[in-house]
């Protein structure tokens, strides 16, 4: 079940508006989709190419689970998860 935040956060990205809310920011430029959390970039979407690169910036939380699992990113803050494909930038 996503959390309020989460929803909004879709939202936003799905209408191609910027936000912010608590501790999650969405910033849009012509070229780019943004997630913040913390002020870390968790998430970027290259509106040209389609191509998206996540991270969790050392932050293995659950909230950083949640929100990247949100944005349909197949992550796990499990210590034994094998997260190493999230940080090859643009797949």
């Amino acid at each position: 079940m996503r959390r309020t935040i989460e929803n909004v956060m879709a939202d936003a990205i799905r209408n191609g508006h910027t936000m912010k809310m608590k501790n999650t920011q969405v910033v849009q430029t012509e070229t780019e989709t943004k997630v913040l959390l913390y002020g870390n970039c968790i998430f970027k979407k290259n509106k040209v190419t389609g191509k998206i690169f996540y991270d969790d910036c050392g932050w293995q939380t659950k909230t950083t689970a949640s929100r990247l699992n949100c944005l349909g990113c197949n992550y796990s803050y499990s210590k034994y998860a094998d997260n190493s494909a999230m940080l090859l930038p643009w797949l």
